[in-house]
C-alpha cells in the first residue's frame, strides 16, 4: 500500500473542541461530563447518569441497589421509553434502564426522583421556571405558555401550567399591592 499524506478537512472544524466520543459511538458513556445546565439537568443526583448516544438520552444509575432487599447483586434487564420535557430542547424521548435483583428477583427502574416527580413528564427545572414566571411577573397562564414556547422551546398546555401552580406552595403577599384602576383578567 503506497504511503500518502492526507490532510484533515480543517475547514469543517468549527470552534468546538472535538472529543473521541464525537467520532466513535461506543465511547459515548464519557459524554456524561458535558455541561448539564444546558439541558436543565444540573441539579440531578450524583448516582444518576445522563448519557447521550445517537441523539437519544439514556438514564442509568452509577451504583445500583435493590429497593426491596438493599442488595447490590443486580443485572441490567432491558430498557423502557419515557418522554420528558427539558429546558431548551423541549420534549425528548428518553431511554430508562431497568434492573433485576439476583437475590430477590424484583425488577426495578432507574430512580429519576431527583429529576422528575412520579407520574409526570415535566422535569423539575421546568416546574421551577413556571413558578418563577408566575411569582415574578404575575403572568397569566397563556402568557406563561407563550413565554415557555418562545424562550425555552417547550410546549405545555395552560391546564398543565395551572395544575403546576395550584400544587406549588407559593403564598402571595397582598400587603404591597396597589391598584391603578385598570384590571386585566385571564379568560380562565
Amino acid at each position: 500500500m503506497p504511503k500518502r499524506k492526507i490532510k484533515a478537512p480543517y475547514q469543517c472544524m468549527d470552534l468546538k473542541e472535538y472529543k473521541l466520543f464525537d467520532f466513535v459511538p461506543e465511547f459515548s458513556k464519557f459524554r456524561q461530563f458535558d455541561d448539564l445546565s444546558r439541558f436543565g439537568c444540573e441539579n440531578i443526583d450524583n448516582n444518576l447518569i445522563r448519557l447521550e448516544k445517537r441523539g437519544k438520552i439514556y438514564f442509568e444509575n452509577k451504583i445500583v441497589i435493590c429497593p426491596s432487599c438493599n442488595s447490590t447483586h443486580t443485572v441490567k434487564n432491558g430498557t423502557y421509553e419515557r418522554k420528558l420535557i427539558f429546558l431548551r430542547i423541549g420534549e425528548k424521548s428518553c431511554t430508562i434502564q431497568k434492573y433485576k435483583c439476583k437475590k430477590c428477583g424484583k425488577v426495578f427502574y432507574t430512580d429519576l426522583s431527583s429529576l422528575v416527580y412520579d407520574n409526570s413528564n415535566i422535569i423539575l427545572p421546568v416546574i421551577n421556571c413556571i413558578e418563577n414566571l408566575y411569582q415574578i411577573y404575575g403572568a397569566s397562564l397563556h402568557k406563561i405558555q407563550f413565554d415557555l414556547k418562545q424562550q425555552h422551546n417547550i410546549e405545555i398546555s395552560h391546564q398543565s401550567i395551572k395544575n403546576i401552580l395550584l400544587s406549588s406552595n407559593y403564598q402571595f403577599n397582598y400587603d404591597n399591592w396597589t391598584y391603578s384602576g385598570y384590571y386585566l383578567f385571564d379568560s380562565l
